[in-house]
């Protein structure tokens, strides 16, 4: 605790002397880091389940948010892997097998051009009415208007 203390004193000073004026903030964010990965480390820890288990719900959930990610970000526009990998800041074997599992459930397609593979996400949603709301994929398409109505195309 002490050394703490000492660090957030000498990080304190520093920035007035030197005009760091981000050292403190960056040294506090590293700090909360620390604190937030101590934090869940003791939760973890308080699962009862055995350590593999445990250890594959937390792969688990991590999967699961870059493949939430993933589509946002493909729910935005067609991409390509190399454009994927840097708004997310992961390695290129690590998009590409989500973006594979994706496409396995057929939740994303994809496009070649050239060397290039775009993705995107299957199907599209349209407003063709007034306060109606439509979707398409491939062949098949549901219309759903608001008095309560289904049409089919």
């Amino acid at each position: 605790m002490a050394t703490l203390l000492l660090e957030l004193a000498l990080t304190r000073i520093f920035s007035v002397v030197f005009y760091y004026h981000f050292a403190f903030l960056a040294i506090s964010i590293a700090l909360f880091g620390l604190g937030l990965g101590g934090v869940f480390s003791y939760v973890v820890a308080g699962w009862k389940a055995p350590l593999f288990t445990r250890l594959g719900r937390l792969s688990v959930a991590n999967s699961m948010f870059v493949m939430v990610a993933l589509i946002i970000l493909l729910a935005q526009g067609e991409r390509n892997v190399t454009s994927l990998c840097q708004e997310l800041d992961l390695p290129q074997p690590t998009v590409s097998h989500h973006l594979g599992l994706l496409r396995m459930n057929n939740l994303i397609g994809n496009r070649r051009d050239g060397k290039q593979v775009y993705y995107g996400i299957n199907g599209r949603f349209e407003t063709p009415a007034e306060n109606a709301l439509a979707f398409a994929v491939e062949n098949y398409s549901i219309q759903v208007s608001p008095s309560g109505k289904d049409e089919e195309r």
